[in-house]
């Protein structure tokens, strides 16, 4: 049924495919190796005077669309790393327009103009990175860390006010956050932040990021080998190897990274609550230390044709938990009912296990100016965690412990289907995930502790998308409106038994929308956009874990998912962008407490609220000489009432980013941040401050070096406060973050692979 519907959606475009396409100018644009050259500035021009008529920019695949009748004018093309090219234009199909590599780029460019290398679409922020002074950076990573909006720890990247966003190289979707480290900066030519995702991305995506590299050319072997070293109060490294073999249209690649970072922390945690009447309080002081040991293999192949027009491979990646141990000592004191307890406690935590990933996709590109794109995804996670929690009280010592096997599986697929034409770009696809998510949880303790029950649980899930976009882009004005169905068939067992009031089945239309209006230096767009967040598995799992006699953690079966709707406005004018969205949340899943009704205990745990809230974003990135600063900040203002408690003081995350670029390949970064005290949801934080360094030189033989400091003043903590369901908590931890770091990369004739799969099962993924 829902494929039958797939197609009457196709058909129901159909009255515009033999004429209306055939309107407008068209064309592709290739470098002389026959690749496509995305991003390129198209632009119609008087035969007379050269003015200006119509104008439009080359999509991933290098094609471009005019919307214009006039057929006799002058036809300009301009891209970055290529000589302008200029031709008459006397038809409406300019076929394949091949654009030759101006050399002068291809040496060091040392930026010398204060112009913006920001532009603006209907989706968010286009970065140019080629030939602006981002390219001497290290790694892709550190490029995207010095971009508005964008921040980089510990290679996740984060969106600011949008939380992780999808993240696309070439067209492909990255397997592993790993592969920032795999691309050099200056292989980079331009990054896409998207902040108003269409459709035809899953329902919980809230922003996408897009990054476009430069094509480099020639067989044979190239590859990079990445060694990074770390000293805080330990010594922690990671390694980085790469490499490509190419002949002709087929690549064969492998990567391998391994990490062993290591950390101590100092905190301290208080909560009090009342039960029956009767207050309780308990505080914690301890330290502890973790370590997180992983590997991550990955090998693949890929086939492009020819003509360019048959994209097509297989990559199989695993994600190797070797350990993670951590160990907490710590001192307890207990009060309740006038009496102190004090015991002495060590808490001990590790994970192993991996996760298996297969990616193949096929992307074909027709004579008629059809795309087809296809991609499956099969995915294997199995996972052991031990908990053990030894308590000692005088001579009394009792020991909890807890073993959880958690075994997960999915299988997606994805097929997308996109046509260009004078009157706009048409896309539609459909998108199934077949989901197994199995947790068994089996404790063991000295003593009897009320909830520490054995539990199997499963949960099976069918999901079904449909979706269909339009996009289409005038002189000043550009527009993307789409709709997205989606149907979930969700089911529950816990101990085996089916749980009816968990087992639901959702269906979902969701309409898409942004606006865009740019004249020179101004430009406005309008958004609407709602999405679904839907809880993770972990968040949702059944059983209970033993923290002390006071508090265990645990997740909530009963979670919903979150249906948010979000209306934004984003203004430039030049180097200023500015945004507010409303976003109203209906069910959105929130860490808190709750009581158990029988004995004085606090779970930590999850729970669902309805608020409303409302953010301002604000970036500035001009450009003096050599010091291109980045500010940016956002303000979350909240309202939220839960319980007759209000969450609602004003939070404001900030960014001070500063990029020194000087000759010779050499760049300097001195990165400032921090937070307001404020609410997020139910947490008050404090404020927070830290500064980072980092200096990287490239030598021409391709060498790199990066040496930096992140938190030098060690100033970075994690202070919160949190009152709700009758119980107050708070929490302080201070870790050794101030470290510093050497990283030295080796490039060996880069030729970069052409693996163009964007992944299917992108949402699923994350929430395994």
């Amino acid at each position: 049924m829902l494929r039958y519907l797939f197609f009457m959606m196709l058909a129901a475009f159909g009255p515009f495919s033999p004429t209306a396409w055939a309107q407008g100018i068209t064309g592709k644009l290739t470098n002389n190796a026959g690749q496509p050259v995305a991003f390129a500035n198209v632009l119609l021009l008087s035969q007379a005077d050269s003015s200006f008529l119509a104008g439009a920019t080359s999509d991933a695949s290098g094609v471009f669309v005019i919307a214009s009748d006039v057929t006799k004018a002058l036809l300009k093309v301009s891209c970055i790393g290529y000589i302008t090219h200029l031709q008459q234009c006397d038809t409406t199909d300019m076929g394949t327009i091949v654009l030759a590599e101006d050399s002068k780029m291809l040496g060091e460019v040392v930026v010398k103009g204060n112009a913006s290398i920001y532009q603006m679409n209907a989706e968010g922020l286009v970065a140019t990175v080629q030939g602006s002074a981002l390219a001497k950076l290290g790694t892709l990573a550190d490029v995207l860390n010095q971009l508005p909006f964008l921040n980089v720890q510990a290679d996740a990247v984060q969106v600011l006010g949008r939380g992780a966003p999808l993240i696309y190289v070439n067209g492909r979707r990255l397997s592993h956050q790993k592969e920032l480290a795999e691309i050099k900066a200056s292989q980079v030519k331009q990054v896409q932040v998207i902040l108003n995702p269409g459709s035809k991305y899953p329902s919980n995506v809230t922003s996408v990021v897009r990054i476009t590299t430069i094509r480099t050319q020639g067989n044979g072997l190239s590859g990079m080998v990445q060694a990074s070293a770390r000293v805080n109060k330990s010594f922690s490294h990671d390694e980085y190897l790469s490499l490509n073999y190419r002949k002709g249209g087929l690549d064969i690649f492998a990567t391998m990274y391994y990490t062993d970072r290591k950390s101590w922390e100092e905190q301290s945690n208080n909560l009090t609550f009342t039960h029956n009447s009767k207050s309780y309080r308990t505080q914690m002081d301890g330290n502890q230390t973790w370590q997180r040991q992983h590997a991550v293999p990955s090998l693949g192949v890929n086939y492009v044709s020819p003509n360019n027009s048959l994209y097509t491979g297989i990559r199989y990646t695993y994600s190797r938990t070797i350990k993670t141990p951590f160990d907490q000592t710590a001192s307890h004191s207990y009060f309740e009912l006038g009496k102190e307890y004090h015991t002495i406690s060590r808490y001990l935590h590790n994970s192993s296990g991996g996760m298996h990933n297969t990616d193949a996709y096929i992307l074909k590109n027709f004579k008629n100016k059809w795309q087809l794109e296809g991609d499956i995804t099969f995915t294997r996670l199995s996972l052991a965690t031990d908990l053990s929690t030894t308590e000692t009280e005088g001579a009394t010592t009792t020991r909890v412990s807890s073993h959880t096997n958690k075994r997960s599986a999915m299988v997606a697929e994805k097929l997308t289907l996109t046509k260009g034409s004078a009157i706009g770009k048409f896309t539609f696809g459909e998108e199934y995930t077949y989901t197994d998510n199995k947790q068994h949880f089996v404790p063991h303790t000295d003593a009897s502790i009320t909830h520490l029950r054995p539990s199997n649980n499963q949960a099976l899930q069918h999901a079904v998308a449909l979706f269909a976009e339009y996009g289409r882009a005038w002189k000043h004005v550009s527009l993307n409106a789409g709709i997205r169905y989606e149907g979930v068939s969700f089911d529950y067992r816990l101990n085996g038994t089916k749980q009816t009031e968990q087992s639901k089945r959702h269906n979902s239309l969701m309409p898409t929308l942004s606006l865009n209006y740019t004249l020179g230096k101004f430009g406005a767009t309008l958004s609407f956009r709602p999405t679904i967040s839907r809880p993770s598995y972990q968040q949702m799992r059944g059983s209970m874990a033993y923290n002390n006699r006071y508090q265990y953690e645990g997740g909530n079966p009963a979670l919903l998912s979150d249906h948010q709707y979000d209306f934004g406005l984003l203004l430039r004018y030049a180097d200023l962008v500015a945004s507010v969205n409303y976003i109203h949340h209906s069910n959105a899943v929130m860490f808190c407490h709750r009581l158990l009704d029988d004995v004085p205990v606090s779970i930590s745990s999850f729970a669902n609220a309805a608020y409303q809230s409302t953010k301002f974003m604000l970036a500035y990135t001009p450009t003096f000489g050599i010091w291109k600063p980045t500010f940016s900040a956002k303000a979350n203002l909240q309202q939220l009432t839960h319980n007759g408690q209000s969450y609602n003081a004003p939070f404001l995350v900030y960014a001070f980013k500063n990029l020194f670029s000087f000759p010779h390949s050499l760049s300097f970064t001195l990165n400032l941040a921090g937070n307001s005290a404020g609410n997020d949801e139910f947490l008050y934080y404090r404020t927070d401050f830290t500064a980072s360094a980092a200096l990287t030189k490239q030598l021409p033989c391709g060498l790199s070096f990066t040496l930096g400091m992140q938190d030098i003043l060690h100033t970075k903590r994690e202070r919160w406060t949190m009152n709700n369901n009758g119980v107050a908590s708070d929490k302080w931890l201070s870790a050794d973050s101030r470290q510093a770091y050497l990283t030295i990369r080796y490039d060996f004739k880069p030729v970069k692979s052409k693996y163009r799969g964007t992944g299917a099962g992108a949402s699923e993924k994350g929430r395994l």
